[in-house]
């Protein structure tokens, strides 16, 4: 096994715990949500393991993100109409 199939699975049960915080926050379209350093300190993890759970969120098109400006939820978050995050 590679160590990058490894690392997949443990991403996307980050990226699966932050859309759980938007979700419990009932945070709306627009509504500004945590930098990389909060993400990293609500997750229990690096800065590169959050920014990379954040990157995929924002491929899901759950967040949006803008330099210098944060980071900020794209859509509703809707765990019965929201896409899988798993592969």
């Amino acid at each position: 096994m590679t160590k990058a199939n490894t690392i997949t699975p443990r991403i996307v049960h980050l990226a699966d715990q932050l859309v759980a915080d938007i979700e419990a926050r009932k945070l709306k379209p627009g509504d500004r949500y945590l930098a990389t350093a909060d993400a990293s300190k609500l997750l229990g993890v690096g800065n590169g393991l959050a920014n990379r759970a954040l990157q995929l969120l924002e491929r899901r098109q759950i967040i949006t993100r803008q330099q210098r400006r944060g980071a900020f939820v794209a859509r509703p978050v809707d765990s019965d109409a929201s896409p899988s995050l798993r592969r």
